[in-house]
């Protein structure tokens, strides 16, 4: 298979994870704090801050690489996007048009997509069906 349709996939597959997870996240928040306001209002405050700081590190990668400056590391990128849901990694990448050909990174990505959402589904079973 060639690196542009492996690359291709793995940007498709991750996306749909990502997705889930959003919705699965989402599902959470709403069950866990459902009775005050204040937790649904922090979990909300939380994606917004985590979300405005992947995006500048993500920017801020992008510039060094621009300038030809020490980069961001790849694993310090994914970790901070598996953080913020990994949602906004693909809005960064399609914006900023960062780390969208290098199917490595993206296989990456599709890797933690697949662990967060199983978390995620794992956790919804737990906590929404026992």
């Amino acid at each position: 298979m060639p690196a542009y349709s492996l690359n291709l996939a793995c940007l498709g597959l991750s996306y749909g994870l990502s997705v889930c997870a959003w919705l699965l996240i989402a599902v959470l928040a709403i069950f866990l704090t459902h009775s005050d306001v204040r937790y649904t209002l922090a979990i909300v405050a939380y994606y917004v801050i985590i979300n405005i700081l992947f995006l500048l590190i993500f920017w801020s990668d992008k510039q060094r690489a621009i300038a030809a400056h020490r980069r961001i590391s790849e694993v310090k990128l994914l970790a901070l996007s598996s953080l913020a849901g990994n949602m906004t990694m693909f809005i960064a990448q399609k914006y900023l048009r960062h780390k969208c050909q290098k199917w490595q990174f993206n296989a990456k990505l599709l890797l933690l997509s697949f662990a967060q959402t199983a978390i995620l589904v794992w956790l919804s079973y737990r906590l929404l069906i026992q």
